[in-house]
């Protein structure tokens, strides 16, 4: 045999040098993809809520008593509480709307003055919280809405 004949493929040293810079592009590709998979679900719970508290102002500007509280209480939808569907909830996990924690919060009246008379109109404060993912945890997002006085 032909001492400068090699055969073909990878010597030991070769492959355990491959292997082990596979193993640190993964050691620090990893983190990453795990980070962007956080700030996905952060931002799609996000965008749910917003569905969702696009949906409670509709029902709220059009004075949508199933939704308004009366007087000063509150309202609220536990997580799975809040089940009817409403446009924009396809697509994601996070479109359901029973993954969500509502709550419908009366501020009282204000009067808003567009002539010689006032309109009446009533304040409500939402919140809509979800749960993340990764601390057990929750966010919420908050907006505040007139509507219809009683």
């Amino acid at each position: 045999m032909n001492p400068r004949a090699r055969l073909q493929g990878f010597t030991l040293i070769e492959a355990i040098i491959a292997i082990v810079l596979l193993a640190l592009i993964a050691t620090y590709a990893a983190p990453a993809l795990l980070r962007a998979q956080t700030i996905n679900n952060v931002l799609a719970g996000q965008a749910g809520a917003i569905t969702v508290l696009g949906f409670l102002t509709d029902r709220l500007s059009d004075g949508d008593n199933r939704y308004a509280p009366v007087g000063t209480n509150t309202y609220v939808w536990q997580y799975g509480e809040l089940k009817e569907p409403f446009a924009g909830n396809t697509g994601s996990d996070y479109a359901n709307p029973a993954i969500y924690r509502t709550v419908i919060r009366s501020l009282g009246n204000t009067t808003v003055t567009t002539g010689p008379e006032g309109t009446v109109l009533k304040n409500y404060a939402l919140t809509v919280c979800w749960k993340t993912v990764t601390d057990a945890g929750e966010e919420c997002l908050d907006r505040t809405v007139v509507g219809p006085a009683d």
